[in-house]
């Protein structure tokens, strides 16, 4: 049985038109299937406030091909694989995360909007072991979406859906829902819930994003709040800070869990 608590237990020891830009840039913590195909980078330096002298380091590669249909549609598949790292105290530890891949179907709403229903499948390729599992907690943080990759052992299919919607000219507007269901796992076939929404604004040469996003386990929460730079060009760097923060119910994995410092790029080829 694969718990969001029990992932928390080691952390106790512009003025653009919108019809085009809305999809240009992307969020750190939400969905990223849009209208491009893309390969991209993330990484982020991870502060525990609760763990003296024990730092993280995440970095994610991902990427995604999409064919475009008539009628402003599209289709297309995913990949992304995670790197996880636990230093400090004269000692490290690296382990792999789940590599998840996956398919989407993009429908036009008309006048910049889209909804984008996805499916995906997370494989059990996570590394294996206690102390690995106490890393692949210490980095899963960064982006819960994600986070039954975190899992060892474990396959799980992922459900979504995500809506993208222009604001004005300068604005945009994403949400997401997904489940994750774990069909093949230690112990019992948990399910998670995700909830997520990001807004975002063109200002001058930026643009400014913040986001939110939750996973649900039962009784358990993890969530993430983010604000980021993107610097619109051909590479889309962006610089950006995120909140993790947990509620199990209990004592465990409550509170703030890490501050996050995430910096990357991701390449468009339309």
């Amino acid at each position: 049985m694969f718990r969001l608590a029990r992932l928390a237990l080691p952390l106790v020891a512009v003025s653009l038109p919108l019809t085009a830009a809305a999809h240009d840039e992307q969020f750190m913590t939400l969905e990223r299937a849009d209208h491009h195909s893309k390969l991209g980078l993330q990484a982020g330096l991870h502060f525990y406030p609760d763990i003296d002298d024990v730092f993280g380091l995440r970095t994610e590669l991902y990427g995604q091909a999409v064919g475009h249909l008539r009628g402003g549609g599209g289709i297309g598949g995913y990949g992304h694989v995670t790197l996880g790292v636990a230093f400090g105290n004269d000692d490290s530890e690296a382990v792999i995360h789940g590599v998840q891949l996956g398919g989407f179907y993009i429908a036009s709403l008309g006048r910049g909007s889209d909804v984008v229903l996805h499916v995906g499948i997370g494989l059990p390729t996570a590394s294996d072991g206690l102390s690995e599992a106490f890393t692949l907690a210490f980095t899963a943080v960064e982006r819960n979406y994600d986070i039954l990759n975190a899992a060892a052992d474990t396959t799980a299919i992922k459900f979504g859906a995500t809506l993208h919607v222009p604001l004005g000219r300068s604005g945009f507007l994403q949400a997401d829902g997904a489940v994750d269901l774990e069909v093949d796992a230690p112990g019992d076939n948990d399910s998670l819930f995700h909830a997520n929404l990001g807004l975002g604004a063109y200002a001058g040469r930026l643009v400014i994003l913040g986001e939110l996003s939750t996973a649900f386990d039962g009784d358990a929460m993890l969530g993430a709040f983010g604000v980021s730079l993107r610097f619109p060009s051909a590479a889309h760097p962006y610089v950006g800070y995120i909140l993790a923060f947990g509620d199990s119910q209990g004592d465990i994995g409550d509170g703030i869990i890490a501050h996050i410092v995430s910096v990357g790029f991701h390449a468009t080829f339309d």
